[in-house]
């Protein structure tokens, strides 16, 4: 059951994708232009997007990872063009408990180098900050390689955001939000 609600959120996700960079197409086919530092929409190709749904198919058909295993790690996808860029991530324990050391990593990539990544740990409608912190970089080259931070786990609900701000050292910035879940909560 889970594996279906995981895959149908993976296809509402593209359509929600789709809409949007449907809606920012003038009436002359041509994309709007938008300011240096906002987020730049990214249109799949028909290969690409058969690829996500074969991608999402095959982890239904594959299994998900348990949810008591202790690291769970998750890939992130961005426009080719834009940096810094997000590849991927880690967490352990996947599901942590209050109280609870929790180790957050996200791979970066940027040909001009990632100068900074901070983490900012939020209640999960991301109204509220509950701690902050700059994230230590463990690999020889800023052009790609992990970030990682660790914090104890307090003054979250059920469900709460890792928010990562990620600047290269251009001054360029970019974000990602991941939503983490408590363990013990369904």
């Amino acid at each position: 059951m889970a594996k279906k609600n995981i895959i149908i959120s993976l296809i509402v996700s593209l359509v929600i994708v789709l809409v949007l960079v449907y809606f920012q197409i003038n009436k002359d086919g041509k994309t709007e232009l938008t300011e240096e530092k906002e987020p730049q929409l990214y249109v799949l190709s028909e290969e690409e997007i058969n690829e996500l749904a074969q991608e999402a198919q095959n982890m239904g058909n594959q299994g998900l990872a348990e949810e008591n295993e202790e690291v769970h790690q998750f890939k992130v996808s961005s426009s080719p063009d834009s940096y810094p860029k997000f590849v991927s991530g880690t967490t352990s324990p996947q599901r942590p408990k209050l109280g609870e050391d929790h180790l957050i990593s996200i791979k970066m990539r940027d040909p001009n180098g990632v100068k900074s990544v901070t983490l900012e740990i939020m209640d999960q409608f991301g109204k509220t900050l509950i701690e902050k912190m700059n994230m230590e970089f463990i690999d020889a080259d800023r052009k790609e390689g992990q970030w990682v931070a660790t914090w104890k786990v307090h003054s979250v609900g059920d469900v709460f955001r890792a928010k990562f701000l990620a600047e290269n050292e251009l001054g360029q910035t970019d974000d990602l939000t991941y939503f983490i879940r408590l363990d013990g909560v369904e």
